[in-house]
């Protein structure tokens, strides 16, 4: 078995790790995952037939998507007011994981996803970082024509960078 490239500069796939303006945080690595989702401003399913669809499993710490901005929390902020910034942060932490990981709250099949049209690994690396999330700006010239062609392929469904932190 070849060995690990956690904690390194390694880099695979076709995403610009901020490596030259974040520091690592040594925790193992950062994935990327570009999803597509059945969701569109109709009713009707991109399939027009059953099966098509597929799920993957939540794996290491889901940081977020591309529309998730992490906000600091308050200085100078009483006690109470920080327990409020952090309920918030985790009532929206949840939603947002629901969006993705539907049963994650139930016991039941929770390390499922949602149905989705496509799933791909795009890039992956030893560097690490917490607070960042991948976005569009971030992806190499062919990372965009991927995300690009996923569009294409499924007007009008929604399309997003799903970043991941290895612990």
């Amino acid at each position: 078995m070849k060995p690990s490239r956690r904690r390194t500069d390694a880099v695979v796939g076709y995403v610009n790790f901020p490596m030259d303006r974040i520091p690592s945080t040594n925790e193992g690595g950062c994935f990327v995952r570009l999803v597509v989702l059945d969701v569109a401003e109709s009713d009707e399913k991109w399939m027009p037939c059953c099966g098509g669809y597929q799920r993957f499993y939540y794996d290491e710490c889901f940081l977020g998507d591309d529309l998730y901005v992490p906000t600091p929390p308050p200085e100078n902020e009483s006690p109470e007011e920080l327990q409020q910034y952090f309920a918030r942060r985790d009532e929206d932490r949840l939603k947002r994981d629901l969006k993705y990981y539907p049963y994650i709250d139930s016991g039941a099949r929770e390390w499922e996803s949602t149905w989705v049209l496509a799933a791909l690994t795009i890039g992956a690396t030893g560097w690490s970082s917490g607070d960042w999330r991948c976005t569009y700006e971030d992806l190499t010239d062919e990372g965009k024509a991927i995300y690009d062609s996923m569009q294409n392929l499924y007007p009008g469904r929604e399309v997003r960078l799903l970043t991941y932190l290895d612990t």
